[in-house]
């Protein structure tokens, strides 16, 4: 999977009931990496790529 955008924030409005949440614990050193490949905390390797000028994680 590849993220290329951020789309909210979790804490800003509900999920619709059903949803599967995984979540992805990134470093503060991390933050401002555009390009990195992580691990949810279900075991799913996913790929970060997100465009200059994207707002900070």
């Amino acid at each position: 999977m590849l993220i290329t955008e951020v789309r909210g924030n979790l804490h800003e409005q509900p999920l619709p009931d059903g949803t599967h949440l995984e979540t992805i614990t990134v470093p503060s050193a991390q933050l401002v990496k555009r390009i990195q490949r992580m691990r949810t905390d279900h075991g799913t390797e996913v790929g970060l790529r997100l465009p200059t000028g994207a707002p900070d994680l």
